[in-house]
């Protein structure tokens, strides 16, 4: 059984590395905004209950 010859340009090749990059990428990306995220709420969390100790609380409150 012969095989067809493969033939790729370089262009074709860039392209196709490139859109392997892209899409590694775009999943690091979307895990970087995701981290980002949670370290913006647990900052705004800890600010949160600086603030409500700093009113001095009695225990029954």
């Amino acid at each position: 059984m012969e095989q067809a010859p493969l033939i790729l340009d370089m262009e074709t090749i860039s392209i196709l590395i490139n859109n392997l990059i892209n899409q590694d990428q775009h999943q690091l990306r979307l895990e970087l905004e995701r981290r980002k995220t949670m370290l913006r709420l647990n900052a705004e969390e800890h600010r949160l209950v600086e603030k409500f100790y700093e009113l001095k609380p009695r225990q029954t409150e």
